[in-house]
């Protein structure tokens, strides 16, 4: 549930809303003292006018022949296109609309830049604005008119490169096609790209398509059930993780514990467990990896690990164990010290969940206090065990002294019920592709588990949907290359509605190919299911992630999908024209040029230090300082956080050039949603109008004639 203003300004204060709102507070400010400075002159606004001045501009852009680029960009386009390296026939196509659409924002923005920055100035130098301020022309027309203008000389080149664009793909498009005709009926296809290219010959290359994904992805030994723990897998770098945001009061508490010098912070865990005995593998794996292992059978004292084990002879097993880490909030990994000396901590015996404390180091104290959210990650890492994972697993203690009753600490809120803690969150840890995946001989290893909600899909003719797959191959390890042409995964829908599972489907992979697969569209009916996917080839880990399945809701065509592209940069077009008409009322044009520039990346560099954590950043800097006074580490901790908090807080000054993605969908042959489009309005509104009034402004305030 998303806070509302009173709620921030209770945690944090009138002065702290400010500083997380100071964008928006700015721009409010300007618009309102835009208004009322300019009252007379928004009553004396003649659309008649300021169409003259944007006439006048766009012509003047014509004459200066800024139409001849456009050439330009299409033959570096043909050149650019002979040099890419697509991984089939439908990526070559995606990867020459990338570079068109690149093309064609480059040439917009920069043209849209040295436009406005230059005319203004040039007007004011040459005397040429003389003849329209002295006739009944008011500064904001003025204003308004050269960004229209501008903004309609933008509109002329995309146009000219959105009509090449279209006409150069759908040549290339038939073109593939053909070939592709002539190479499947000639027998020239491998089995395992056969289907794929049959799809591409039928249906075409430039389908767009409207996507469904899943909720989220996780990686578990079986499907989750309502009420039941989920399990894990030991020893395939399976995890779950926690998140906590500890409020003021408990910081305080946490602090007054330490300073007793006898208490401490801990991470419990709950978690249950299976074992069964290891095969000749697992066991080979246990010796090279000399886990601990203790006896059980006939010698064995105390609670069995294995009920059913008959005591003939005594059997080593190893010792459950789990893994303890902190993360940041944004899943950086803190210091590997920081809970029980970054070592194994040991399950009890008997397989019931049971509270098991891990210490935080108190050195690491001040660290963690100092965060706002962090998670608790837990590594189920021990092969022959299946851990339980319960709603709540871990939680957070303290405690004065060893005689002491702790104090506990429960999960943060799930945003979904704030009464409830957040469950975990189960995964894998990634490699490459994403959360690795451990393959396995008749499908009988874990796995990957999408989950659907409240889809709703329109079937074909013949009864079926589309789900599309697309799967990374982390290690191929070594599997009967005879047989398996290719690692291959079963895929199985399981309907929550109606609790009916499809039978398994082979779907072979293609590193990060998509790989379309037709399922019964009854398996889908009512919008609420889960995909399951499993590996079959024994040695081989897959990367799988949210985006790794999709369900194909319906197609559209690739020229409407374009244009809402070109529309998305126009928007922008019209973003940069505005920044560069405000430069230029004050400064020279050079300089106006690379303030405009620097506002429209400054976002951009900011973010990327911005959403580094600072807390983070401050251990490894005291670390590399050799710091061991407490003081100055923290004083070193909390300047790096300070700087983190600085450059958050400037970037909400400059516009997120982000909320323009020109290629990103397009790019996929995802149909671009309303809402993509929408934000990029949004921006351009709430940027654009103040930056607007501000350029009005400054030039009402300017002397540009006698």
């Amino acid at each position: 549930m998303p806070l509302s203003v009173p709620h921030l300004v209770a945690a944090g204060g009138s002065f702290d809303y400010f500083l997380h709102n100071a964008g928006y507070v700015v721009g409010a400010a300007i618009v309102i003292a835009g208004l009322l400075y300019g009252l007379k002159d928004i009553g004396r606004l003649s659309l008649a006018r300021v169409g003259a001045i944007s006439g006048v501009s766009f012509s003047e852009s014509i004459r200066r022949r800024v139409l001849w680029v456009t050439p330009v960009a299409i033959i570096g386009i043909l050149a650019v296109a002979q040099f890419l390296d697509p991984t089939d026939p439908q990526d070559a196509l995606r990867q020459t609309t990338k570079v068109c659409l690149f093309a064609t924002g480059l040439v917009v923005v920069i043209t849209g830049i040295i436009l406005a920055c230059t005319n203004l100035p040039k007007e004011i130098e040459s005397r040429v604005i003389y003849t329209i301020v002295t006739k009944p022309t008011t500064r904001l027309e003025i204003v308004l008119g050269k960004i229209a203008g501008f903004s309609a000389v933008s509109l002329v080149i995309l146009l000219i490169m959105g009509a090449f664009t279209l006409g150069y793909l759908k040549l290339r498009e038939w073109r593939t096609r053909a070939w592709l005709r002539e190479q499947l009926s000639a027998g020239h296809v491998d089995v395992q790209n056969r289907s794929v290219f049959e799809l591409y010959a039928d249906k075409g290359l430039l389908v767009t398509k409207s996507l469904a994904t899943p909720q989220s992805a996780m990686v578990a030994k079986r499907p989750p059930e309502p009420g039941q723990p989920a399990v894990l897998t030991g020893g395939e770098s399976q995890y779950f993780a926690v998140p906590f945001e500890l409020t003021g009061e408990q910081k305080r508490d946490i602090r007054a514990a330490m300073a007793t010098g006898n208490g401490g912070l801990f991470v419990l865990n709950s978690i249950g467990y299976e074992q069964r005995l290891p095969t000749e593998a697992e066991a080979k794996q246990i010796r090279d990896l000399r886990l601990p292992t203790a006896a059980f059978g006939a010698e064995s004292e105390g609670p069995s690990l294995l009920p059913s084990l008959p005591t003939l002879a005594p059997i080593h097993l190893p010792i459950p164990q789990v893994l303890v880490h902190l993360y940041s909030k944004n899943m950086d990994r803190l210091d590997e010290r920081m809970v029980n000396e970054g070592k194994p901590v040991n399950l009890p015996p008997g397989g019931t969940a049971r509270a098991v404390p891990a210490p935080v180091d108190p050195q690491f104290v001040e660290q963690v206090l100092a965060l706002d959210r962090f998670y608790v990650l837990v590594t189920a890492t021990t092969p022959t065990v299946d851990y339980q994972v319960s709603e709540t697993p871990t939680l957070l203690a303290f405690s004065t002294g060893p005689d002491a009753s702790p104090q506990l600490i429960a999960p943060a809120p799930s945003p979904e019920d704030p009464t409830r803690p957040t469950p975990p969150l189960i995964e894998a840890h990634r490699g490459r592709s994403g959360m690795q995946l451990r393959g396995k001989s008749g499908g009988g290893g874990s796995m990957a588990v999408f989950p659907f909600r409240g889809v709703a899909v329109r079937p074909a003719a013949d009864g079926t949907v589309t789900l599309e797959t697309n799967i990374g191959i982390e290690s191929a390890g070594e599997f009967d290359r005879a047989e398996n042409v290719t690692p291959h995964m079963s895929l199985q829908v399981h309907n929550r509605s109606t609790g009916r599972t499809s039978d398994p489907i082979d779907v072979r992979v293609e590193s990060n190919r998509v790989v379309p697969v037709s399922i019964p569209a009854e398996f889908v009916n009512g919008g609420d299911f889960d995909v399951y996917m499993r590996g079959y080839n024994d040695g081989v880990w897959y990367g799988v992630e949210k985006q790794s399945l999709s369900l194909v809701r319906s197609a559209q065509p690739f020229s409407l999908n374009l244009f809402k592209s070109l529309l998305i940069l126009w928007l922008m077009a019209i973003l940069v024209v505005s920044i560069a008409v405000f430069t230029s009322t004050f400064l020279s044009w050079p300089i106006a040029i690379v303030l405009t520039l620097f506002i429209l990346l400054g976002h951009w560099g900011v973010s990327q230090l911005g959403e580094i954590a600072g807390a983070q950043i401050g251990a490894d800097v005291t670390q590399s300082l050799g710091l061991d006074n407490p003081t100055a580490a923290r004083f070193v901790r909390g300047g790096v956080g300070f700087l983190t908090d600085f450059l958050t807080f400037v970037a909400q000054f400059l516009p997120d050039v982000s909320k323009f993605p020109v290629t990103d969908d397009i790019e996929r042959g995802v149909s671009i949603p309303p809402a993509t489009i929408g934000q990029a309005g949004w921006v351009l509104l709430g940027y654009g109008v103040p930056i607007t009034l501000a350029a009005y402004m400054i030039l009402r305030n300017k002397e540009v004639a006698p």
